[in-house]
């Protein structure tokens, strides 16, 4: 804590030591509407920008700060043009030092931070302080040298001063506003990563639900063979009952996993439901990228038909971007996918396109068969070729059916995806 302390207060030194260099050099940027009376400079909207960003800094010691840097400044700027005592360069810059100070306490006072939510009021407040703070300064220039205040002149202070007040708001909100979309694109990008990963956590836990249901098959007929064999083989019988129980164990530890995926699931906070043009944005984002990186140029096409209602996120992204994502690793070098999303009774119909090099037609029979496939790395050697069986046994999990559509006298491949609209949307739900 005292490190940190530490560590705060040296910034605020810095933001310190940086105002009273910048405020008075911004202030000699300037010129006389008042005939010598008041003048009107870059001082003033670079004093109210760093009141408005930097909220570590307390106003009044700012004001403070600020305004006898711009005395000492403007006085020594008097004194080496025009060989003007010190004296007498002081006294004619002391009422700059007024200014700050009333700006500084009224910033304060007003609690200008505390109404930016509201940016009409903290534009009038600080029209209003920057009008008072020019009154003082006026009021004290005229007591010392017998200058007349003019109705022209306040009408004056008081555009400049709602000028001045509003464009510098303005280009704080508008940085402001810069930051927040910057904020929400990252978090758009975050919240989709996160939809990936939890619609690749329901394919695999789809898949370890199988896997228990096998398991539990195999430890049945594990058993069953131990009760056959035991007066046949006491050695078979044994060896039977171990593998039983080994198979037993591994269902216990698969069965441990799958309820932890379930409870992860059930606590993610991210909304379910999205309507088919952002889960079709989303998927076409992500192979888009995917694209890139892989070195190719690939155009994508989205068509949605009729109405929709809300669908569950994750389901669809499970059930469709594996699929997307083959078509971009089917394209060579250049091509273009197709997204189609449309309804026919109770099901909703996906259908995804590519000009890739279609599939062989030996291997379309096979196509959703555990080890076929298609791929292979650099080095010749195969993929595992269970990604479209995974898809195939998602989407029917669900409901729904998937077909491959090639003709022959087209190279276009298309995956034609149904799905029961009652299980996947926001009404029905599973």
């Amino acid at each position: 804590m005292e490190k940190k302390h530490r560590i705060l207060m040296s910034e605020k030194a810095i933001v310190y030591f940086i105002m009273t260099i910048i405020v008075p050099v911004a202030g000699e940027f300037r010129f006389y509407p008042l005939q010598g009376i008041f003048r009107v400079s870059l001082g003033t909207p670079i004093f109210l920008f760093f009141q408005l960003w930097f909220k570590n800094i307390r106003s009044a010691p700012a004001g403070c700060a600020a305004g006898v840097s711009v005395v000492l400044f403007r006085t020594l700027l008097i004194e080496l043009s025009s060989h003007t005592q010190y004296k007498e360069a002081m006294i004619l810059c002391f009422p700059a030092l007024f200014y700050y100070l009333v700006y500084g306490w009224l910033f304060h006072v007003c609690k200008v931070r505390q109404n930016l939510r509201f940016p009409l009021l903290a534009g009038l407040l600080t029209t209003g302080i920057e009008i008072i703070s020019s009154l003082v300064e006026i009021v004290i220039r005229a007591a010392l040298y017998q200058d007349k205040i003019t109705l022209s002149g306040l009408l004056l202070i008081c555009l400049v001063a709602f000028i001045r007040s509003f464009f510098v708001l303005g280009l704080f909100y508008i940085i402001i506003f810069s930051k927040v979309v910057k904020a929400e694109e990252a978090l758009q990008t975050k919240n989709e990563k996160m939809l990936f990963h939890f619609s690749n956590l329901m394919v695999e836990t789809v898949q370890l639900k199988k896997s228990l249901r096998n398991i539990e098959q195999l430890t049945k007929n594990c058993y069953g063979l131990y009760n056959f064999s035991k007066n046949v083989n006491d050695l078979i019988a044994k060896r039977a009952l171990e593998i039983a129980t080994e198979v037993h164990e591994i269902k216990k530890d698969h069965q441990r996993i799958y309820t932890g995926l379930v409870e992860l699931m059930k606590k993610d906070e991210t909304s379910d439901y999205m309507s088919i043009d952002d889960i079709l944005a989303i998927i076409v984002s992500s192979n888009n990228s995917y694209q890139h990186f892989s070195g190719k140029k690939i155009k994508f096409a989205v068509t949605v038909c009729g109405k929709h209602p809300l669908y569950n996120a994750y389901f669809l992204l499970s059930a469709i971007n594996h699929l997307v994502t083959n078509a971009v690793e089917a394209i060579e070098k250049s091509g273009s996918i197709t997204l189609t999303a449309g309804s026919q009774l109770n099901l909703l119909i996906i259908k995804i396109t590519d000009d890739g090099p279609g599939i062989a037609e030996r291997g379309r029979k096979l196509i959703f068969q555990p080890g076929f496939t298609t791929k292979f790395d650099s080095a010749g050697n195969a993929s595992t070729g269970i990604g479209l069986t995974y898809v195939k046994d998602f989407i029917e999990h669900l409901g729904g059916t998937i077909e491959l559509d090639q003709h022959t006298k087209s190279a276009k491949t298309s995956f034609i995806v149904a799905l029961p609209i009652d299980r996947i949307s926001e009404k029905g739900g599973i």
